[in-house]
């Protein structure tokens, strides 16, 4: 299974929707990174709020996040997981990805594939900025490595 493939079994704009910069992102007590939602050229995708939704640049839900790190699509069925300790999985509960203490972002076999900052920027192997999420948002950074890489490399 190649390091490119999607937790999600929709497309690549619902979960990229977890992506947000620091300067308008929050950590609520349930976990739930809320903020807006920009790739690296700071051009708004949409937003994550506060009780896990996720909506495009329209505001149309199209994904949800539970508190339990399971990702949902906009009718709630699950493609994918988040597990505290950075393993990314999808909706088989296999693994896909993880997402090192240390930031490193790695695929299914172990190989770094990039990083997430402290501050929540995402680079590729090479530091070249992705994009950003709220800092700590592990999914998310991943799915924006990934689907960068299935973008531009693949």
């Amino acid at each position: 299974m190649p390091y490119y493939r999607s937790i999600l079994s929709m497309s690549f704009f619902a979960f990229s929707l977890l992506l947000s910069p620091v300067a308008h992102a929050s950590y609520d007590s349930s976990g739930i990174k809320e903020g807006a939602i920009e790739d690296n050229y700071h051009q708004t995708l949409g937003h994550i709020e506060n009780d896990g939704t996720i909506s495009n640049s329209y505001h149309q839900t199209v994904g949800h996040i539970e508190k339990d790190g399971t990702i949902g699509d906009r009718y709630h069925q699950t493609i994918g997981h988040v597990e505290e300790d950075g393993t990314i999985g999808d909706s088989y509960h296999q693994t896909v990805g993880h997402v090192e203490e240390d930031g490193a972002i790695e695929n299914n076999y172990h190989q770094t594939i990039g990083y997430l900052e402290q501050d929540g920027t995402v680079t590729d192997n090479y530091h070249q900025t992705v994009g950003h999420v709220p800092p700590g948002a592990k999914g998310a950074a991943f799915e924006l490595l990934t689907h960068f890489f299935q973008k531009h490399h693949g």
